[in-house]
């Protein structure tokens, strides 16, 4: 009689499967699912102070607010509010949008004298640093025709220190041709004699070439303070002058610039 063997008595080896995850496995899986949620709803929840927009207009509870648009890497508009702009003694105030965003006032102040030389001094904001924006102003009002740029500098008032520079502008602008009553003929040609004379005169050594010489003078000061979200604060004060001779000192125009900075409150001033 043949033996039986294990197999043939019936018995079968019995193989215990091991869970997938272990106890320990899963207690730092589900502590891993915890730390991830507690992450989402920071993430959702966190407040980086950008403001309010309803239908398309920032909602603000000041009309003097000094707004930015910091917009992130996606390039979608994010405002905040960078501090608020308070009044220059003996200008008068006006506010209106920015052209390239009107959810971002500028803030144009008028001198209430007639002879301060000043034509208007401008208050903005932008996106970028202050030492930045002046470097790239610099340059770029360097590269026009007729302008002198000044040094970028630094300067403080009130314990905040800014970026300033000046530049001059000297350019032709063409009048505007006022009405005139018809003249007689023989008058008209007359003048068309006269016209056609100078025409084909030779020009006289020396003499300018077909450029007119400049009638518009400008000369202006930019100042940049820096604030907060990577941003800052743009001042302008401009003036114009008959000639080049009736330009105001740049310590004249640094005068008016630090007033306009004084009445600049930024958020977290200890002022």
């Amino acid at each position: 009689m043949a033996k039986k063997t294990a197999r043939g008595k019936g018995y079968r080896k019995h193989v215990s499967k091991k869970p997938y995850l272990s106890k320990r496995d899963i207690i730092v899986l589900c502590a891993a699912l915890v730390v991830i949620a507690i992450g989402a709803i920071a993430l959702f929840s966190y407040d980086d102070g950008a403001l309010k927009v309803k239908d398309g207009s920032v909602v603000t509870e000041g009309d003097n607010w000094l707004i930015v648009d910091g917009s992130n890497a996606r390039g979608r508009s994010r405002y905040f509010k960078l501090g608020e702009m308070g009044e220059i003694e003996g200008y008068s105030r006006e506010t209106t949008p920015l052209a390239v965003d009107a959810n971002i006032p500028e803030y144009i102040f008028t001198p209430e004298a007639e002879d301060t030389g000043i034509t208007n001094v401008t208050v903005a904001t932008s996106h970028s640093s202050a030492e930045t924006l002046a470097n790239y102003a610099t340059a770029t009002l360097g590269g026009l025709s007729g302008n002198t740029v000044g040094e970028v500098q630094t300067g403080e008032v009130d314990g905040r220190t800014f970026t300033w520079f000046t530049y001059t502008a000297e350019y032709y602008v063409s009048e505007e041709e006022a009405p005139v009553e018809e003249a007689p003929a023989e008058v008209e040609a007359a003048a068309e004699e006269e016209a056609s004379a100078e025409e084909e005169a030779p020009a006289e050594e020396g003499e300018a070439s077909d450029e007119p010489a400049p009638n518009r003078f400008e000369k202006a000061i930019s100042g940049y303070i820096d604030a907060g979200h990577d941003s800052c604060v743009v001042l302008h004060v401009e003036t114009r002058a008959d000639s080049a001779d009736g330009y105001l000192s740049d310590d004249a125009l640094l005068t008016v610039l630090e007033q306009a900075i004084s009445a600049v409150t930024l958020e977290g001033d200890a002022r």
